[in-house]
């Protein structure tokens, strides 16, 4: 399968972590205006769940922001910085964490091609599972 460079560089912003991990970790907690809905806002990250280097530039992946869709279903955001260029942020997607699924395609546990490389680290960060 061939991929464009856009192809290429939004998936990897999907994964998106920063490069420069932050020490502190900041959290807002807002409810939504249904009151069923918890917005959780992940402003810095201690960690990137995946970083590496595609084409000479490096780059680390964060969640966002995240929502909890209730009955183990998360709606999430991710953002990607690189060595060169800028952050990237990714569309809204939805990660189920019963069938371990990304927008109903399920994620394996080792990636078979450079295109899932960091998915399975996307899906255990969402579902907060440990690494």
């Amino acid at each position: 399968m061939i991929f464009s460079k856009f192809k290429l560089f939004g998936l990897l912003a999907t994964l998106a972590v920063p490069f420069a991990a932050q020490a502190s970790v900041e959290t807002a907690i807002a409810q939504s205006q249904d009151d069923s809905t918890k917005t959780i806002v992940a402003q810095q990250t201690a960690e990137p769940f995946h970083s590496g280097m595609r084409q000479g530039i490096m780059y680390s992946v964060y969640i966002h922001e995240k929502q909890d869709l209730g009955g183990n279903r998360w709606r999430f955001r991710t953002r990607a910085e690189y060595s060169q260029g800028k952050d990237y942020y990714s569309p809204w997607r939805t990660a189920d964490c019963n069938e371990s699924s990304i927008d109903g395609k399920i994620i394996p546990a080792i990636a078979r091609y450079g295109a899932e490389e960091g998915e399975a680290s996307l899906i255990r960060a969402i579902c907060e599972l440990p690494r």
